[in-house]
């Protein structure tokens, strides 16, 4: 599982015109995530972060204007792992071919899903990718993160794509279960929907998207064989 590596573009940072994900009046569209084969991956930054909600308005389809919702980027701290936001150098050197390696980073980190994502959002904001950093021993084990800002959907709801992973060694110890919680806090305070998509026989990130409150919403219409969830805003 994981996505095609988007062709390199230049760094850009927040606040920078950017592609958007897809057509705002598009149905729910689709993600990837996995548990530990998911695309998010990176390393880390201190940041003084923006309030959620905050921002610019911008023309969307048809003439009608949508706010861009801004995500804090301060580090969200829980028991078990420290989500770090990317900065501008750390995304240059996990993207760099081979990686320039940090010494607080997994020997196993970053996987090429980390990489994957990191490529999807390159300007630094709340929607770049953010390491995990496990606290018991101090390394980047994994990355989390959204596909990009939150575009309109057919019924007006905002809506972002989350991904997710771990390195092989990381796993099974609840780090997930701690990460993901901690970053839809955000989207439910900035009032956005989110989806996720992960490979049907994948049953720890499945159980994991449940028991968070995702719900199945059926096949991904870009793809029958993987299920799409949905989590609506809490």
């Amino acid at each position: 599982m994981g996505l095609r590596r988007p062709r390199p573009r230049p760094l850009r940072r927040a606040g920078d015109r950017r592609r958007p994900q897809r057509h705002r009046d598009a149905g729910l569209g689709r993600t990837r995530c996995g548990h530990g084969t998911g695309p998010r991956g990176g390393q880390i930054r201190r940041r003084r972060g923006r309030s959620a909600g905050a921002g610019r308005r911008r023309r969307g389809g048809a003439g009608t204007l949508v706010r861009v919702i801004d995500l804090p980027t301060a580090a969200l701290r829980t028991e078990l792992v420290v989500l770090e936001t990317l900065d501008v150098d750390d995304i240059s050197d996990l993207l760099a071919d081979p990686p320039r390696r940090h010494e607080d980073w997994h020997s196993s980190f970053p996987r090429q899903d980390d990489r994957d994502g990191v490529g999807m959002v390159r300007e630094v904001s709340g929607w770049t990718s953010r390491g995990i950093r496990e606290r018991a021993g101090g390394l980047v084990v994994g990355t989390i993160g959204f596909f990009g800002p939150p575009e309109r959907s057919g019924d007006g709801v905002p809506e972002a794509e989350v991904g997710y992973g771990l390195v092989e060694e990381a796993r099974r110890r609840g780090l997930m279960s701690a990460a993901l919680p901690a970053l839809l806090a955000l989207t439910d305070a900035a009032g956005v929907r989110v989806r996720a998509h992960t490979e049907p026989d994948n049953a720890a990130s499945l159980a994991l998207l449940r028991r968070v409150g995702f719900a199945d919403h059926g096949p991904d219409p870009d793809d029958e064989d993987q299920p799409l969830l949905v989590r609506p805003v809490s």
